[in-house]
């Protein structure tokens, strides 16, 4: 495929990392390892590292410069609360479709740009297309859901978050940026907002394929806050969602928001020696609600 920088590729691959010099390098091989009958273009902002991960990231540059675009920032902006990606990646998105992994996560299938291309291509109805994934943590690989068959989802079923953690480096989407509320940018959970916003302009499908890997560590945003800070932010993001659409899927975020409240006492409770029993039969019940149309 000739992946020449003069020629509009239908995707953009969009990458922010930041002091991720031990994982960036497979982060990179992996779009590189792409199979596609179509250009892409790779668009890495790193935010301002201080491990060498910017220097990984010029020699990729300086030896693929028909594919890899980066982006480099003398001043960490996540400090500042800068929504990254709304703000330095997308305005020079030139795809149609834009397809995140951020520097700590990898993508397994060569095809799965491919795949999820072809679907959306076909799908008029769908604005976004995310797979299954696995989770890896201290060097043991789980998967990240239980769906187990290909699902479509409404903007309802994101409100009440009954999809389950959609993980980044799954994600494919329509490049709409450029129309995207001003408001998208001060939410406490822009990954949540952006499959709502998503999910506005179409429906949403899953593959029920591992095609990316998610990867757990000491250093990541979200990974090493405790289960209790965990309940309160993803609560404090339905509010915040919720005020910023109108409260037109209201009872849907109330759903929920009791929802979540019940699995972080249950969470709680399967700490309380004896209660752990409990635990495979929870897994049974996430299971066979995972099968349910709706």
């Amino acid at each position: 495929m000739n992946r020449d920088s003069t020629i509009n590729p239908l995707v953009s691959v969009c990458c922010v990392t930041y002091n991720h010099m031990r994982y960036i390098v497979q982060a990179i091989e992996s779009f590189l390892n792409q199979k596609t009958n179509f250009p892409f273009e790779v668009i890495i902002h790193d935010d301002a590292s201080s491990d060498g991960t910017s220097d990984v990231i010029r020699e990729y540059a300086d030896k693929r410069p028909d594919l890899i675009k980066p982006i480099f920032q003398t001043e960490n902006q996540y400090s500042r609360s800068r929504a990254i990606s709304a703000r330095f990646v997308w305005p020079k998105c030139r795809g149609k479709y834009i397809a995140l992994c951020e520097g700590d996560d990898y993508w397994t299938d060569p095809l799965k740009l491919q795949k999820q291309v072809d679907f959306l291509e076909r799908n008029d109805a769908y604005s976004m297309c995310f797979h299954e994934a696995d989770v890896l943590d201290n060097g043991v690989k789980t998967r990240n859901n239980d769906f187990r068959r290909d699902r479509t989802f409404t903007i309802q079923d994101m409100a009440r978050r009954n999809i389950g953690r959609i993980v980044t480096a799954s994600c494919v989407f329509r490049n709409r940026t450029n129309t995207f509320p001003v408001w998208y940018a001060q939410l406490r959970s822009l990954d949540w907002g952006l499959h709502m916003i998503n999910a506005e302009y179409g429906k949403v499908y899953f593959m029920d394929e591992v095609m990316a890997v998610y990867r757990i560590h000491e250093g990541g945003v979200w990974s090493h806050r405790s289960d209790s800070e965990k309940t309160s932010r993803i609560l404090e993001s339905m509010r915040d969602l919720d005020r910023a659409f109108n409260y037109r899927y209201h009872a849907d975020f109330k759903k929920g928001m009791r929802r979540i409240k019940f699995r972080g006492l249950l969470k709680y409770l399967l700490r309380i020696p004896g209660f752990d029993r409990l635990l495979p039969i929870y897994r049974e019940m996430r299971y066979f609600r995972s099968l349910l149309p709706w």
